[in-house]
């Protein structure tokens, strides 16, 4: 389990019926993990605004230059949004 805060997570994201690799910020507290596919406001990484809980055994440590870690899982973009 990662220590809390926010990472960079690539997974794939099947949104309107397609599948897509996606890197994405990666949000750890309170001993749960959840990719957060979008923000209340792009100015400040306090709110998430469409998110998805993980499964923690299916998250891999891949550190590189750009992401810090993997996710075997697909998500599914459920937008928040009327």
């Amino acid at each position: 389990m990662p220590n809390e805060g926010v990472y960079r997570v690539m997974h794939l994201l099947k949104k309107n019926d397609e599948v897509h690799i996606a890197i994405s910020d990666l949000l750890v507290e309170l001993g749960g993990a959840c990719v957060v596919l979008e923000w209340a406001s792009p100015l400040s990484k306090q709110d998430p605004l469409v998110y998805e809980e993980l499964d923690l055994a299916l998250l891999e440590v891949f550190e590189d230059a750009v992401i810090d870690y993997l996710y075997h899982g697909q998500i599914e973009y459920r937008s928040t949004k009327k």
